[in-house]
């Protein structure tokens, strides 16, 4: 069962746990405060360790660009392993005219989805940072729903699992309903 608990935040006034049309951050999580703790920052090791392996280039990028050809269709795939070949990292984006998705997935050593990282944004200067948290088990354990700039729009506070890759490397090499541009390994 998913708890939620609503921060509303108005600059002038710092935190406040009532509604007003200060909105900006919508939690929902299943688990103790030190559980989620825990698990987060283990989540958060694991974004670190990669973003660091990319800028160090101990990790392989591979990338795949297609044409757009309809809405939501992947426009770039991203793909990064490790020297033994596992999955650290997937990144894919997507977007229609009036929004741009990207998706990113990060991958403990052990091949384990451990957080993903939605980016939204609206051609009316809407920004949505959408962060799912899962622990060593693959449990979903938390979803960070915060608006960044611009209005609110409609995204679902509790992301559809069907936009989740638990396997990256075939999605990565799944085939797209769009012609394939650049292909290319860093």
């Amino acid at each position: 069962m998913f708890r939620q608990t609503t921060f509303s935040i108005n600059s002038s006034l710092g935190v406040n746990r009532h509604p007003t049309r200060y909105l900006r951050r919508t939690i929902t999580t299943t688990c103790t405060p030190a559980c989620l703790t825990c698990s987060a920052r283990g989540a958060q090791d694991v974004v670190r360790a990669v973003d660091a392996g990319i800028a160090r280039r101990t990790l392989t990028v591979a990338h795949r660009t297609f044409d757009y050809c309809e809405p939501y269709a992947d426009t770039k795939r991203t793909l990064v392993t490790d020297r033994n070949a596992r999955v650290r990292m997937y990144e894919r984006q997507a977007g229609s005219e009036d929004s741009a998705l990207t998706f990113t997935h990060y991958y403990d050593d052990r091949e384990r989805l451990r957080l993903v990282r939605i980016i939204a944004k609206k051609t009316r200067g809407t920004i949505l940072l959408h962060r799912i948290y899962f622990d060593e088990a693959g449990k979903r354990i938390r979803e960070d729903h915060s608006y960044i700039k611009g209005p609110r729009d409609k995204f679902p506070s509790v992301w559809p699992v069907e936009d989740l890759q638990l396997s990256a490397a075939s999605a990565f090499a799944s085939p797209s309903p769009c012609s394939e541009g650049e292909k290319g390994v860093k």
